[in-house]
């Protein structure tokens, strides 16, 4: 879908443009460098922690792609707000067909609004958006090490100094990593894979697919 398509509350567009590393995503296909298939993970479902309108574009553009979403925010009224913006841009698509009623429907079916941390526990990946306040990003860090299944990345929008920090606080260093989001007010969004000093290949190479897969449909 064109990603001028995308009207989220004056958010910015979803993920037009992803780095990481000048070379790293053609413009269309698979990656370079990336390893086979059957060395990525399957990722059947993506957490989100964070709700508001860069959340949710985030969100659409992974609902765009099939995948599974689940938006965790604390404050249920908060998730509420996300999924019905999620659901009113859908319906400005549709009011100007470029987006069928039945590939709304179809999306909007794969979204989650969640209250309870506890329905994080099935992500393949999670997306957590945090507070500048290590502490308190610690604090969640350990709690998802606790609750999500072993195999799930963890990925921060923190520094990459703060990505190494908080892999320490779970037992899977190596299935954390950073994403930053640059220039979030502008229309084009871009996104920056950072590995942590542990950070996997394999853990890397599946983020990085997924983001090219997101790319690739944006255009």
């Amino acid at each position: 879908m064109n990603k001028a398509n995308y009207e989220v509350n004056k958010a910015p567009a979803p993920a037009s443009l992803i780095h990481a590393g000048a070379s790293a995503l053609p413009q269309m296909g698979r990656p370079a460098g990336l390893p086979a298939n059957d060395t990525l993970r399957p990722i059947r479902r993506v957490g989100m922690i964070g709700s508001d309108a860069t959340g949710v574009a985030i969100a659409m553009h992974l609902l765009d792609a099939d995948i599974p979403v689940t938006m965790f925010d604390s404050r249920r009224e908060a998730t509420v707000q996300a999924v019905a913006l999620a659901r009113s841009a859908y319906e400005k698509l549709v009011a100007a067909g470029q987006l069928v009623p039945d590939e709304r429907d179809r999306r909007m079916a794969l979204l989650t609004g969640a209250a309870n941390f506890h329905h994080l526990k099935d992500c393949d990946l999670i997306l957590a958006r945090l507070s500048p306040e290590m502490a308190a990003a610690e604090k969640l860090f350990l709690r998802l090490d606790e609750l999500v299944k072993q195999s799930a990345i963890l990925v921060t929008d923190h520094a990459a100094a703060g990505i190494n920090h908080l892999a320490r606080f779970t037992r899977r260093p190596t299935e954390v990593l950073g994403m930053r989001v640059s220039n979030p007010a502008d229309p084009l969004v871009s996104f920056d894979l950072v590995r942590g000093k542990e950070t996997s290949e394999e853990v890397f190479s599946t983020v990085l697919a997924l983001l090219n897969r997101i790319r690739t449909l944006s255009h």
